[in-house]
């Protein structure tokens, strides 16, 4: 892996699949952040492994968070 991605070896080992299109859908049935680059291949950021969207419970990115550090208001 490169400091900030996924190499090509590495996608095809987290997914099982060594076909982009098999890649791309099992990553995103996973809430797997990650790109199709210009020749094809899938790009995973090493960042989108850390706290995939459907494990935080989250589907939408929290923008209040920018304003009041996060806290809800009731």
């Amino acid at each position: 892996m490169s400091q900030n991605l996924l190499d090509n070896d590495e996608v095809k080992q987290l997914t099982g699949y060594s076909r982009p299109a098999k890649q791309a859908q099992w990553l995103s049935s996973r809430g797997v952040k990650h790109y199709i680059n210009a020749n094809g291949e899938v790009v995973v950021p090493a960042v989108a492994l850390l706290r995939p969207l459907h494990e935080s419970g989250n589907t939408e990115p929290d923008f209040g968070a920018l304003f009041d550090g996060g806290k809800k208001s009731a």
